[in-house]
């Protein structure tokens, strides 16, 4: 997959104890080992799109939405995220498969979570 300016796409990514999987524009997930994740169980704040530590953008494109959870994906998971962005919606927080715990609309520096 290679991006193409002013396109939206969805991207997905899901990692476990072993792998990172990724899906783009709903197609199936492709998978690859690894087992050099961090522990992200103590993130309390994350920059989308930024280095917070010079505070500088890193992403050339923006970042309309966004969902963090725990659970499995599933490939018809990845499709049914891609159908929300192919019809310019937000995913609501309690429809979103994959054990949602917080989406951000995108809109300002507020998630909505769990809770």
């Amino acid at each position: 997959w290679s991006p193409t300016l002013d396109v939206a796409a969805t991207l997905i990514a899901a990692a476990t104890a072993t792998a990172i999987k990724v899906s783009v524009n709903g197609a199936a997930f492709t998978s690859t080992a690894d087992t050099n994740l961090p522990d992200l169980s103590a993130v309390t704040n994350a920059d989308i799109g930024t280095d917070a530590s010079v505070g500088t953008a890193v992403l050339n494109g923006r970042v309309n939405w966004m969902v963090l959870g725990n659970g499995t994906l599933s490939d018809a998971d990845a499709v049914w995220f891609d159908r929300i962005r192919a019809g310019g919606g937000v995913p609501d927080l309690y429809e979103c498969p994959g054990n949602a715990m917080g989406v951000w609309d995108g809109r300002n520096a507020v998630m909505q979570v769990r809770g």
